[in-house]
């Protein structure tokens, strides 16, 4: 698996350079590396390593996408996460599920 900034559909993420098995790990993420919604008031978190990658508690009542903005940008300037926040591309790339029938067309071609 390589991990490329440029896919041929334009696109960032990992490409196999050869069959996968079905089933096989391509990629694992350690949860130190992770940023994640705060759970709600009837979720706990079991594990004490998760809270620091966790949103700022006073973000819980806001929708998790809006919690997951806030972890990033309260990250931006850590040593551990800033290179990795400034290879984001500038700009959002195009999601397959909002892209019209010719530009998810254009997408995979």
């Amino acid at each position: 698996v390589d991990v490329s900034d440029q896919t041929p559909s334009g696109s960032r993420g990992l490409l196999t350079t050869r069959p996968a098995e079905t089933g096989a790990v391509l990629l694992e993420v350690p949860l130190s590396a992770t940023l994640m919604d705060a759970p709600t008031d009837d979720e706990a978190v079991e594990d004490a390593a998760l809270l620091p990658q966790l949103s700022p508690p006073w973000s819980r009542g806001l929708p998790a996408a809006t919690q997951l903005s806030l972890s990033v940008l309260s990250r931006r300037r850590s040593d551990g996460w800033a290179a990795f926040l400034a290879s984001w591309p500038a700009e959002s790339p195009s999601l397959a599920v909002s892209c019209e029938p010719d530009e998810l067309r254009a997408l995979l071609a």
